[in-house]
């Protein structure tokens, strides 16, 4: 339903890069990824200054195993201004991907630290810690991301970075505190 009402959006207003974008995340949690590209490639044509739709694509990358192309994507996206700290994230997990795991942690270590002065969101810290191997701080994370309501974890049965921990039972107990069901 949500694809198709993107698609309705998207006839509305083709030169629209918040409707590509919404439609690059649409496809890719519907396991998608070629369309997803696409959509996003265009949405970043359309506003090449809006780093979240580089964000996206380099998930979408990411989640299509070409892991350069995701690095390169999401290094654009946070030297871009106002660049945000999921961007900062989703790049951590594209390089603990590459088999740069340091350059990951110096990105984990710059979340902590500014975490100190202001708020950084549990998401961020939840997906870089399953990047890097460490699912018990992973599942703290995850926890109180859920505990705080962030809006991330309704994708909890669709995020493909969280693929590594669908089997654990905790997994249902974190779907069974949004409410969703078990894929």
């Amino acid at each position: 339903e949500a694809l198709l009402e993107g698609y309705v959006a998207s006839d509305l207003d083709p030169s629209s890069a918040v409707v590509r974008r919404s439609l690059g995340w649409l496809n890719y949690y519907a396991g998608r990824h070629e369309t997803a590209a696409r959509h996003l490639e265009r949405a970043i044509d359309l506003a090449p200054a809006q780093e979240e739709s580089y964000r996206v694509l380099g998930l979408v990358h990411l989640a299509r195993a070409r892991v350069g192309e995701a690095v390169s994507v999401l290094r654009e996206a946070v030297a871009l201004p106002g660049a945000s700290d999921y961007t900062r994230a989703a790049l951590g997990c594209a390089l603990a991907s590459a088999g740069e795991p340091a350059e990951a942690e110096v990105l984990l270590d710059g979340m902590e630290q500014q975490a100190a002065q202001v708020y950084v969101s549990p998401v961020c810290f939840a997906m870089l810690n399953l990047a890097l191997g460490r699912h018990a701080a992973a599942w703290e994370w995850m926890a109180r991301a859920v505990a705080e309501r962030r809006g991330w974890v309704v994708y909890l049965n669709v995020e493909p970075l969280l693929a590594p921990l669908r089997g654990d039972p905790r997994f249902d107990d974190l779907r069974a505190a949004v409410g969703l069901p078990a894929s």
